[in-house]
């Protein structure tokens, strides 16, 4: 759902996620990122324009991990992307 957020509420929210989690916890954040195939481009470009294009440009442009390390995560990709979906996992020190 991280998708439909605007970008300042994305970070927003990543940020209160950062400061409730305990030392050494976890926060898995599976969402549409930056598109790796051809076809996923272009149902991802199309949807956008549905679901608002602004909410959807930071996954678009892959940067969803550059959030969650900017608020101090230590993020890793758990997995290969899923039509689209990609699997981030962020852990707090």
């Amino acid at each position: 759902a991280f998708h439909h957020l605007p970008r300042q509420i994305k970070l927003a929210a990543i940020q209160e996620i950062y400061r409730t989690l305990k030392p050494g916890g976890k926060f898995l954040l599976v969402d549409f990122g930056k598109p790796v195939s051809f076809l996923s481009r272009i149902l991802l470009f199309v949807g956008s324009f549905v679901d608002g294009r602004d909410n959807m440009q930071a996954n678009l442009e892959g940067i969803l991990s550059a959030y969650l390390e900017q608020v101090g995560f230590s993020v890793s990709e758990i997995t290969k992307p899923y039509r689209g979906v990609h699997f981030l996992l962020a852990k707090k020190m």
